[in-house]
């Protein structure tokens, strides 16, 4: 995880130091909140740890839900 600028510096040393120029491919696909996770192991397994670290967002003011939102109107019983 990090900065978009510092994940392009760091594939485009990459693909200087090791030749393999296919991780050139990634810089474009690095648009607002991205992480790459490079693993050789069990993707089942890298993706229950990432889970585990999972937290929710608050809202912010000025975003537009991907869905709708409904919130019901509460009645005062007396």
């Amino acid at each position: 995880m990090g900065k978009n600028t510092m994940m392009n510096r760091s594939i485009r040393m990459h693909a200087e130091m090791t030749g393999n120029q296919a991780f050139l491919n990634l810089i474009p696909l690095l648009q607002e909140d991205v992480g790459l996770i490079f693993t050789k192991g069990d993707l089942k397994q890298v993706n229950e740890e990432v889970a585990k670290y999972k937290v929710g967002a608050p809202a912010r003011v000025g975003l537009v839900a991907p869905i709708d939102v409904v919130v019901p109107t509460w009645q005062h019983r007396t």
